[in-house]
């Protein structure tokens, strides 16, 4: 039986566009369940096929389903997929050429709440593409009443080459400094939770930030490598 993978988000963040991606279908429709297979590719299955002269290669698939809103029908079927894809969109405005101030005031910032957990990137000027994937890996089992593992992506362009990268204070992080590019980088996020039983639960995470063509052509450009951990009792 094929993994079954379901993909959710919100209206417009490019869900049907990424069912149509993987399946290679001629795409799906629009505010409708799309159901598609997604090929698994292997070498080494293209490798045995030469040796044995195979005329048909059959690949392992993927049962994909791209789900429209949030109604009880839709969420009925997410319950029986095997992973959830979850596909988000930001997008902050930046300032207008002529010298307006039209930057995005995002108000009350949030630490790690939209752009991930390293907390490099502001609400401001941006434009963010999150697909994200979370499995269940146990449930009800001896020492673990559930087990899931997240992990998120994050691909940051500035949405006005006239402005600055802003953090997630709403500070300037970056200055413009004449710098055409757009491309900001990309975050990458996984978080283990472990729930222990009814009182006691922990979790782990690692993220990584991979700066981008602005960041590098503006300062200093290292990688970003953070870790954290917790344990939980809950009364």
């Amino acid at each position: 039986m094929a993994l079954e993978v379901g993909i959710v988000g919100p209206a417009g963040s490019g869900k049907t566009s990424l069912f149509t991606a993987l399946t290679r279908t001629g795409g799906g429709e629009y505010g409708k369940t799309n159901v598609g297979m997604a090929p698994i590719a292997d070498a080494r299955l293209d490798a045995l096929a030469q040796v044995v002269s195979a005329r048909k290669i059959t690949p392992a698939t993927i049962r994909i389903q791209d789900v429209p809103g949030a109604g009880e029908a839709q969420l009925g079927n997410l319950r029986q997929v095997d992973a959830l894809l979850v596909v988000l969109a930001g997008f902050g405005a930046g300032a207008d050429p002529s010298g307006d101030l039209e930057t995005f005031n995002q108000l009350f910032p949030l630490g790690h709440a939209y752009f991930g957990y390293i907390d490099v990137i502001g609400r401001q000027n941006i434009i963010d593409l999150h697909p994200g994937l979370e499995l269940q890996l146990l449930k009800e089992a001896r020492h673990a009443k559930k087990v899931t593992l997240r992990a998120e992506h994050h691909l940051f362009w500035r949405e006005s080459d006239d402005d600055a990268v802003y953090s997630a204070a709403g500070t300037v992080l970056r200055a413009d400094n004449g710098s055409g590019a757009a491309y900001i980088g990309q975050e990458t996020d996984l978080l283990l939770n472990w729930q222990i039983d009814r009182h006691w639960s922990a979790y782990v995470g690692y993220s990584h930030f991979f700066p981008g063509d602005f960041i590098q052509e503006t300062g200093p450009a290292g990688d970003i490598d953070f870790v954290y951990a917790a344990l939980q009792f809950t009364f």
